[in-house]
Parts: C-alpha cells; structure tokens; sequence
C-alpha cells in the first residue's frame, strides 16, 4: 500500500471486531483466527486470514515477520503467546480483526514472593511477606519451615538497621522453583521534606466560567495552602504548597478550558504543518518509530514532525487510524526511545490544537488539547 501523511478528519474506525464502522464508504469484514487457540509449547498452530475482494491487507505479529494479500494463512512452531492483527483498506475504508494464541509451558513449578512494604524503619511496625505458587503441591522455607502453595505471614522491623532475605522453595510433579524477597530496615530519616500531589477535578471544563475543585494528598506536612473551588475562566495551573519540619514543596494540576480563547502551543517546525501535507512525508529520512511497534511506511499511520520542545530535534506526532489513538513521540540523542504520551479515542490527526512539553521534558505532564468533537 502506498504512504499516506495524514487523514481527513471525518475519518473514524473501530478494530475490535469482525465488522467496521463506515469511513467514506460501505463497510466490509475481515476475518482471522488461530487454529488451534491454545497449544503447548513446541507444537504447530495455522494462522488464517480473510477479507473481501478489492481489499488489501497487512499481517503484524507474526512470528517470521509481517505479512500481506487479501486472505492467507501460516503455519509455525510457537514458543510463545502471539498476537496478530489484520488491517486491511478497500476503496480508502478501512478495517481491521485481531486473534491471539495461547501458548502453555510443561508444568513446571513457578513461585513469587515480596515483601509490602519492602523497606521500614527500625522498632516501627513491619511488612508482610507474601508468595504464591503455580504447578507445586508444596513449599518449604528455612526461614519459616514447611508452608503451603500460597499465603502471608507478618515480618516485624528489625531493632536496627539490616536486611533480611526470605526465600520459598517450591515443589511439583515436574520439578521446584525457587525465590527470594529482601525486607530492609532502615533509620527513619529526620526532617523530610514534604511531598504532595495534585488533583484537579474535573481537569477539563467544556467552557470558561465553570469551576473545578483542587485537592492534594502529602506528606511529612504540617500545613498547606492552594486547594479549593474555583471558577476558571482559560486553561491554567493551580499550585499547592505544604510546608513541613523539612522545608516547602510545591506542585500543579493542570486544567483545560475549552474555548478560552488562548493561542495554541503548537509550533511546527518548518519540515512539518497540520493541513494534511506534512512536508517530512516528501523528503528522506522518515522518523524510524519501528521500535515502539510504529511502522509510518503503513497506511494506518498519520504523523506530522514539530520541535515541541525546542531543543532542535524533530518530535513526533502520530495518529493511529486502526485504533483511534494518538502518540506523541519525543525524541532523545537522534533516536525514539518511548511512546511519550498516548490518547484514546482521537478522531484524526487534525483535531490537535497545541503539544505542550514542561521545561523538565516530565512524559507524565506532558499536555495535547484536542478540537471539541461534533
């Protein structure tokens, strides 16, 4: 299929079924399936796919490789649990059908343990251990004697500082596994500065003048200031400070406002725009997202490129048309390590109004207001 940059804003799909939605057309079925769903690791599994005639599909999550035409089938040795999906177009309408295989092991033992929490303060309280079995019918620990396949059992804090190693040994028909967990017990530190964290809620108002109220949780506080109701009038932060025995801390929560009136913050760089010709899809040197499961030689992507954070490295906007999800990608020494910020339920790429990225680069408080959906 050939590259595509964007897609009108009037296209919307649905993948997780059989049968898709209409995007500027008839909708059409596209069918796959595993046979057998389930297999034991080593043995053979057929994967089949299907769409109407005219239509045209691309295969990903295969083992092999990805795969294409409009029906096929492929049969493999699995070794492990495979996903695929199907996305097939007909006449620029799109649909798409995803299948799994399960694929078990011989039953050998498995055992996992920890410690919640698993760090505390000396002669203050203590922390449970937990482990839980699979395939065993029976364990042993030297720290605690013989124990069953699954359970909890109360450790206290030790007098002073120390770690202790708890470690489960389980037993099956097909062999043991073992495993271990570390409680450490630590002096409580003097004088912490306070944390706090910020909620807004709601954190999106439809229109200016509605209000939102601002509530925090902290600790190692002794008062603080900035919650409450507020009317909001355009989109901002709402600061909350607690002060402490160990100093002042400070944090946000943002809040939207649709229609403020504000300017957006999106700035494109001059290699990318938002009017369905982004210029980077005409020149060499497509972003290479192939890490991150992004392939933006396929036709269900949309993406523009922008310096979001203007440190002269081209950030990534991407829209998935199969799933509706938008991904903002920023980039790190020339590469794309991280999916930075995804949302759901994006109609088309064009809904973005501004990319927002804090000074710090935080993924978490990164911020992409969307144009209201009719």
């Amino acid at each position: 299929m050939k590259k595509i940059g964007c897609i009108a804003a009037s296209l919307a799909l649905i993948t997780t079924g059989a049968t898709a939605l209409p995007i500027g057309g008839g909708s059409f079925t596209v069918q796959a399936t595993f046979a057998p769903t389930a297999v034991v690791a080593g043995q053979s599994a057929t994967f089949t796919w299907s769409s109407p005639i005219g239509a045209y599909c691309d295969v990903d999550g295969l083992p092999g490789g990805a795969r294409g035409g409009r029906t096929g089938s492929y049969t493999f040795v699995a070794t492990e649990n495979v996903h695929a999906q199907v996305s097939c177009e007909r006449a620029d309408v799109f649909a798409g059908k995803s299948a799994s295989l399960i694929v078990t092991s011989a039953n050998v033992p498995t055992v996992t343990t920890g410690f919640n929490p698993s760090t505390v303060y000396v002669n203050t309280g203590g922390s449970n251990f937990s482990w839980n079995a699979t395939n065993a019918t029976s364990c042993y620990s030297p720290n605690f004697g013989g124990l069953g396949t699954s359970g909890t059992i109360w450790v206290g804090a030790a007098p002073s500082a120390s770690q202790f190693t708890a470690t489960i040994t389980c037993s099956g028909p097909y062999g043991s596994a073992s495993s271990s967990a570390v409680l450490s017990t630590i002096v409580q530190p003097t004088n912490q500065l306070p944390t706090v964290n910020v909620t807004a809620s709601p954190s999106f108002l439809s229109r200016p003048g509605l209000f939102t109220n601002i509530s925090y949780s902290a600790t190692n506080y002794t008062s603080c200031t900035g919650a409450g109701r507020f009317r909001v009038f355009e989109s901002t932060s709402f600061d909350v400070t607690c002060t402490g025995p160990g100093g002042t801390a400070t944090n946000f929560a943002w809040v939207e406002v649709a229609g403020d009136g504000t300017i957006p913050r999106f700035a494109p760089a001059s290699s990318a725009s938002l009017d369905d010709k982004p210029l980077a899809i005409k020149r060499a040197g497509v972003p290479d997202l192939r890490n991150l499961g992004i392939d933006l030689s396929k036709k269900r992507y949309a993406f523009v490129e922008s310096d979001f954070n203007k440190d002269g490295a081209r950030d990534v906007l991407v829209y998935d048309k199969l799933s509706s999800k938008l991904h903002v990608v920023m980039a790190k020494d020339g590469k794309y390590p991280a999916l930075s910020r995804s949302i759901d339920n994006v109609r088309a790429i064009n809904q973005v109004k501004s990319v927002t990225v804090p000074a710090s680069n935080a993924a978490a408080e990164i911020r992409v207001t969307l144009e209201s959906q009719q």
